[in-house]
């Protein structure tokens, strides 16, 4: 069995990377290989990286005081996340930029995973690792790219030429939105469209792992917000006014959010919240993603940076009336075609599927 080593976003505090990563690494063992997940995490986002750079600029009283916070704060959500990361993926040794050249595992084939691998970092740079750049045990070996997002409408500035150059090693690029396809076709390299992997599995395979019943008693309205946003936190006050639903916020850190609040909660209850929820609010990529997969009616909230992802997989389902800055009605108001969705989704799901076999296969 040849196996696969797959490099991706999945080790940051975001529920959505972890599950693209647990998807991607589920469809390459259906499709007869043995995957693993490069456990890989630069040096610059560690809990003391992070804390060090929270704390910059700030008086030694304020330094103190957010260190400890965020010490304990992010700390709680490094531990859980961890657990869910050991759970769920199979992973190689930890290694940072430092060392992965020698921790990589020796494998046949070298995937790029989804997620906004090629999109700046926290501090402005681009990584090569995620292009698999200067890596020894790669040299030789066939290299593609699954689902890759850019995770905006154009490339990151300063490094027009090197993705080029980094493009040119893989031996089959595809691309999330619609936009990375003509980001990659500008070099003059040939790109496919997929599906985010997370749309890969259907929903009675997401159903295998979330939980039974939602962690909420009443009938509810889902908030998952990534960035805070007092504008769309008052927008979803004023649209659930009147009715019986009880606001719901799944958080993954310990920030301030409207309504009863979930923090953290284990993979298999976050799943259930999207799948049981009335209608979900978010400005999510993967939130969107699951209630396009689970059929939970949702309203899209573009993030105020970055929205090239929301906005290419609501036109690639015919979704663009779900944006709030257009969308009238009540969320929980389903005037979603279900059947239209699904047989869209079933297309590029197949599609999608097709596409890796041939990838990993020639």
């Amino acid at each position: 069995m040849k196996k696969v080593s797959i490099i991706t976003r999945h080790n940051v505090l975001n529920y959505g990377s972890v599950l693209q990563a647990y998807a991607t690494q589920e469809v390459v063992k259906n499709l007869g290989y043995d995957p693993v997940v490069v456990d890989y995490r630069r040096c610059a986002e560690t809990l003391d990286s992070l804390v060090k750079r929270y704390s910059e600029g700030r008086s030694l009283p304020h330094r103190i005081y957010r260190n400890t916070v965020w010490r304990l704060l992010y700390g709680a959500g490094e531990k859980r996340f961890k657990s869910m990361r050991e759970q769920y993926l199979t992973l190689s040794p930890h290694c940072d930029e430092t060392s992965i050249d020698a921790l990589l595992p020796n494998t046949d084939i070298y995937l790029t995973g989804s997620d906004q691998v090629w999109n700046e970092l926290g501090d402005g740079s681009l990584d090569p690792v995620f292009f698999w750049d200067g890596l020894s045990k790669v040299e030789g070996k066939k290299v593609v790219s699954y689902a890759a997002s850019f995770g905006r409408g154009g490339v990151v500035k300063g490094y027009e030429s090197q993705i080029g150059s980094w493009l040119k090693r893989y031996d089959a690029i595809s691309v999330r939105e619609d936009s990375g396809k003509d980001i990659v076709e500008s070099y003059g390299l040939k790109a496919e469209q997929v599906l985010d992997p997370t749309l890969l599995l259907n929903r009675s395979e997401w159903n295998k792992i979330a939980s039974e019943k939602a962690p909420v008693e009443k009938p509810y309205a889902l908030v998952y917000n990534l960035h805070p946003d007092s504008d769309m936190l008052q927008y979803v006050k004023d649209k659930t006014a009147g009715s019986n639903l009880e606001i719901v916020s799944v958080c993954p850190t310990f920030r301030r959010r409207v309504g009863k609040q979930v923090v953290l909660p284990p993979l298999e209850d976050f799943l259930a919240l999207f799948r049981d929820a009335s209608c979900v609010y978010t400005d999510s990529f993967h939130g969107t993603a699951f209630c396009i997969n689970l059929g939970t009616p949702f309203v899209e909230i573009f993030p105020k940076a970055n929205a090239a992802r929301n906005k290419s997989v609501l036109r690639l389902f015919g979704l663009e009336h779900r944006a709030w800055d257009t969308f009238q009605g009540n969320a929980w108001d389903d005037d979603i075609d279900w059947q239209h969705v699904g047989e869209v989704l079933d297309g590029e799901r197949s599609r999608s599927l097709s596409w890796l076999d041939r990838a990993l296969k020639d």
